[in-house]
């Protein structure tokens, strides 16, 4: 490897990776993009945008750990949570996954930098809106509808839509709420996850669920197009020439 060359690691694939911080490296800059939540089960009930995280992590030695988030499932097909914490949702969208990277793997307290993911989509053709990254889902629109789940924030989950849209928790979105008609979407995942949509407790639709929360230097919202990922760059170091003779042959031109 060419020294001062800057080298990128890049990570698509959902779930867990690890990366080894290489010796004499100091200095590593992140960038995290979570997943979108999924759209609801009827018409064009849209899912939340994902976030963004960037920072630049100094000091650190030994391996790190890059979660990768998934985007939430359609409530059309199944409404299953993104991975990384998406909350399932009901006839709703799930919501999307976080991607982070943690210094222990398994130990969300460990987490440097967190792309949050967004709020599902829910059920039914006036269902809420999932919410971005960081904010609120929309309630639905007719009927008795249900409520759209609350963002996540670095300190608490969102709270749950009425009617029974389930809180999120550290790392998780909640569940959206069913019933008899329409169900919520899943929250996305985040620091703290957002909450799940409400269910309609009569004929009407869900709401949507709520944005995660992020952390990092830098903090916004993915493109719609962009997929979840984690990415490491950083400088490769200049060589230890401790005990060995070293020329620069640059010099003798």
């Amino acid at each position: 490897m060419q020294t001062g060359a800057e080298v990128t690691c890049t990570y698509l694939t959902a779930g867990q990776h690890e990366f080894i911080v290489p010796d004499g490296v100091d200095s590593l800059d992140v960038v995290a993009i979570g997943g979108h939540g999924g759209n609801g089960n009827v018409g064009v009930r849209i899912g939340g945008r994902g976030g963004t995280a960037s920072s630049t992590l100094n000091g650190l030695t030994g391996t790190l750990f890059v979660l990768v988030g998934g985007n939430g499932a359609n409530g059309s097909a199944d409404g299953a949570g993104g991975a990384n914490g998406g909350g399932d949702g009901i006839n709703g969208g799930g919501g999307g996954g976080a991607s982070d990277v943690r210094t222990v793997a398994g130990d969300l307290s460990t987490r440097l930098v967190v792309a949050a993911g967004g709020g599902g989509a829910g059920g039914g053709g006036s269902g809420g809106l999932g919410g971005n990254a960081g904010v609120s889902g929309d309630d639905a629109l007719n009927g008795q509808p249900g409520l759209g789940g609350g963002a996540g924030t670095l300190v608490a989950g969102g709270a749950g839509g009425l009617a029974n849209g389930a809180m999120g928790a550290l790392g998780v979105g909640g569940t959206g709420g069913t019933d008899i008609f329409q169900g919520g979407g899943g929250g996305g995942a985040g620091v703290h996850g957002g909450g799940g949509g409400g269910a309609s407790n009569m004929p009407g639709s869900g709401g949507g669920g709520g944005g995660g929360s992020a952390l990092g230097d830098t903090t916004g919202l993915a493109q719609t197009t962009d997929v979840p990922s984690g990415v490491i760059t950083y400088t490769a170091p200049e060589p230890d020439c401790t005990g060995f003779l070293c020329i620069d042959f640059g010099s003798l031109s």
